[in-house]
């Protein structure tokens, strides 16, 4: 995956049947905040790109501890992780 370009999409070989997360990305003095509502996940950096590689890897986080624990899930958390597991593709939406 590649970082998100100057249009707020991210460049990626699409996959069948992949889904699309939305990712909400707010530019403030601080830093970036990237939120994903859809896994509800939010991080942040300095840069675009730091947010960037840290979601991705609660991302990769996230998955892997609910698939260690995946005996017992709630209903809710088995969902997420359904949706974790699927092929996806990203696209950043600009926060104003």
């Amino acid at each position: 995956m590649k970082a998100a370009d100057r249009r707020g999409t991210v460049k990626q070989a699409p996959a069948q049947d992949a889904q699309e997360l939305v990712l909400h990305l707010k530019e403030e003095p601080e830093g970036v905040t990237i939120s994903c509502p859809g896994i509800d996940l939010t991080m942040c950096g300095k840069t675009e790109e730091e947010a960037w590689q840290r979601f991705l890897s609660a991302f990769k986080d996230l998955k892997a501890f609910l698939e260690e624990n995946k005996e017992n899930l709630s209903h809710e958390l088995k969902e997420r992780l359904a949706l974790l597991s699927r092929p996806t593709t990203f696209q950043f939406k600009r926060e104003p």
